[in-house]
């Protein structure tokens, strides 16, 4: 099936989620759950926060526990190749911080018309 025609949706979480605490996962899990794929990847978008590395591993530890092949994108620290992650991607979890910042962000890298 080709990704254009996948219903897609947004699941938004005002403060919670793996950032809290990675041992409780119902958030996550029902997320993996709406890819309807036994193993769905997850690519996170850590740059609100200024991909605060304590974050990313904050995401690695809930994600990689669970059934699912999770990812990251580093914008400040290597050029990532955004078409590859992006289409592979079954959930794309954007984290939380600075919007204002991550927006100037992702216009640069073009992100916003992917």
């Amino acid at each position: 099936m080709n990704k254009s025609n996948i219903d897609r949706q947004i699941v938004a979480i005002g403060g919670g989620g793996f950032g809290r605490d990675p041992k409780h996962t119902k958030i996550e899990q029902y997320i993996l759950n709406q890819t309807n794929k036994d193993k769905p990847h997850i690519l996170f978008l850590p740059t609100a926060s200024a991909e605060d590395q304590s974050y990313i591993d904050n995401y690695y530890d809930c994600f990689g526990s669970l059934s699912c092949k999770p990812s990251h994108i580093s914008f400040f620290s290597r050029t990532p190749r955004l078409n590859g992650l992006f289409n592979k991607a079954d959930v794309i979890y954007v984290g939380g911080g600075n919007t204002k910042s991550m927006l100037a962000v992702w216009r640069e890298w073009k992100v916003d018309i992917l």
